[in-house]
């Protein structure tokens, strides 16, 4: 009788030492530290994003842009915002020809606005999770004036394009949340890829903490 007082006795001091933890080693999780804005981040692995592709229509005088995009979200729950911009900027060194345009010497054309569409605001792209799915982005409809259709609505100069074509820059962006932000772009209105040579460093994805505008991105 007293061996098996001695056992319960023992017992409950053991219960009763593992509830005590005012005296424990064990220190609980620290909350992570979130990434200030603009903090340089590495693609999602759960993320597939292509590479843009133009193809140039001479029949309507312009180009469209496409880029494959698809995958999962980081966090379980989140939702995607994709968008396109249009930047009318020189991409090209000033003054450089386009081969394709004889007496052409690149400069910034502000009528060349693609009648709003894309450099007014952004333009959403609908992209959902899943396998990867080729998005059309936007069209750049570049005709000079006397070629418009309808007459006048584009305004565009030739005689300002530069190597690469008319002179702006076709920005893809996707962003989940304040977690990350990836956006790749597409120099000019000729047929290419943005992983073409000529296209680097804007062509290939960069992503970062969303928070502030990305930096300015220097002509070639």
């Amino acid at each position: 009788m007293v061996k098996r007082a001695t056992l319960l006795l023992g017992s409950m001091a053991l219960l009763a030492a593992c509830g005590d933890t005012s005296g424990s080693s064990l220190t609980p999780t620290p909350t992570p530290t979130p990434l200030p804005p603009g903090t340089l981040r590495s693609m999602p692995a759960s993320w597939s994003m292509g590479a843009i592709k133009a193809t140039f229509d001479i029949a309507t005088r312009s180009t469209r842009y496409e880029v494959s995009f698809g995958g999962t979200p980081i966090v379980i729950g989140d939702h995607w915002q994709a968008s396109v911009t249009l930047t009318l900027q020189l991409i090209d060194p000033a003054g450089a020809t386009d081969p394709t345009t004889p007496g052409s010497r690149a400069g910034v054309d502000t009528s060349c606005n693609n009648a709003g569409v894309g450099t007014t605001n952004p333009l959403t792209v609908p992209v959902v999770p899943g396998v990867s799915h080729v998005y059309k982005l936007l069209d750049w409809t570049h005709p000079d004036p006397e070629l418009s259709v309808p007459p006048g609505r584009y305004k565009c100069d030739h005689r300002l394009q530069g190597p690469h074509g008319h002179q702006g820059l076709i920005t893809f962006t996707v962003r989940e949340g304040d977690t990350v932000e990836c956006s790749e772009s597409y120099k000019g209105t000729h047929t290419g890829s943005g992983f073409d040579p000529d296209q680097q460093p804007v062509g290939s994805p960069a992503c970062k903490v969303p928070g502030i505008a990305p930096p300015t991105i220097p002509a070639a």
